[in-house]
């Protein structure tokens, strides 16, 4: 991913940006125009199967930085970012799981390299992931499942110790109802 080069990246950085202030102190219309820049942006790129995993790469850096820039909470960020990836990659439900774990993936590392909190960003990932999973024709648990996976694998790669806190947060209560975290 180059960031000087990549339109993706430089659109939604500023429009989370951008997002956040408009919304103010209500969260779920944040995570809701969040939620459409991502979809919108990825359904423009015209882009599939591995090209379309590194532009929801690009454009989780984007939210991350973004999220930085107007000094939001990572979690509404992450919500957000997680319904819109869902929405935009207009996949089977069976590849939007895919999709689900590599766009949770990419989120936590670049919220975290951005200076958040990885756990928080993990449980915004999977909240997100279980409010979308409907409009994606998935079992809102199967959905969540997938995003905490993801969430997790990336706290691994960037330390063990990090893992074992993120994996402590997503097992800690219910990220949404009807809730049964396997996440070990």
């Amino acid at each position: 991913m180059n960031r000087e080069d990549d339109e993706s990246y430089a659109q939604v950085e500023s429009a989370v940006a951008e997002d956040v202030r408009k919304a103010g102190d209500d969260v779920r219309a944040a995570a809701s125009m969040i939620a459409d820049e991502v979809a919108d942006d990825l359904r423009r790129s015209g882009v599939r199967g591995m090209t379309m995993l590194s532009t929801i790469s690009a454009l989780a850096d984007g939210a991350a930085r973004g999220a930085a820039d107007a000094g939001a909470g990572i979690d509404v960020i992450a919500e957000g970012f997680m319904i819109g990836a869902m929405r935009g990659s207009a996949e089977t439900p069976e590849r939007t799981l895919a999709v689900i774990g590599h766009a949770a993936d990419s989120f936590v590392k670049h919220a975290y390299e951005s200076g958040f909190d990885a756990s928080a960003a993990a449980r915004g990932l999977v909240a997100g992931a279980a409010s979308g999973a409907e409009q994606c024709a998935l079992d809102p648990a199967a959905a969540a499942d997938a995003a905490a996976r993801g969430a997790a694998g990336a706290s691994d790669d960037l330390s063990p110790r990090l893992g074992r806190k993120v994996r402590a947060a997503l097992s800690a209560a219910p990220l949404f109802s009807g809730s049964t975290s396997r996440l070990k």
